[in-house]
């Protein structure tokens, strides 16, 4: 289990991170094409992809916590508080951000533009904090991996198999 550990963690966050890079640049594209469009499509893209990034980054931080439990360095405590941060800063959008959106671009709610304005504002600040946590747990898992691997505890030194 150790060693599946950090093949799993990586694997998460750059679903993660893959899938926010994904997000931008299909959004970006959309809204150039088509701002209508766009207005339409954005709302629901977010509404679906933000599960997936709870869920991706809920697993992240439950095997990061087990894979700190063999031994723990810097870089391990920057990926867990990264990750706990990202997650906790998803569920605020999910939760709270994108109902509200939602409620507004399906016509059910008329409130004035200022108001769509600030909510997207907000989210659209949230989002790049999270695409900058997510990359900062993936640069710091990185870092977690080369450690292990430059100490050993991935690969036995002596037998040259790994733990």
């Amino acid at each position: 289990m150790k060693r599946l550990l950090p093949y799993l963690i990586g694997l998460s966050v750059a679903l993660w991170l893959g899938g926010l890079i994904t997000l931008f640049i299909s959004l970006i594209s959309i809204f150039r094409y088509n701002r209508g469009i766009g207005a339409q499509v954005g709302p629901i893209l977010f509404s679906r992809f933000e599960p997936y990034q709870i869920g991706l980054g809920l697993i992240a931080v439950v095997l990061t916590f087990v894979w700190r439990m063999y031994s723990c360095s810097r870089a391990k405590k920057i990926l867990l508080i990264s990750l706990i941060l990202a997650v906790t800063l998803s569920t605020v959008s999910y939760t709270y951000l994108t109902p509200q959106i939602m409620h507004m671009t399906t016509g059910q709610v008329i409130e004035s533009g200022e108001r769509f304005a600030q909510l997207h504002k907000t989210s659209e600040k949230l989002y790049n904090l999270l695409a900058v946590l997510v990359l900062v747990a993936f640069v710091s898992f990185i870092a977690a991996v080369r450690s292990e691997s430059a100490s050993g505890l991935l690969i036995s030194q002596s037998t040259g198999k790994s733990d």
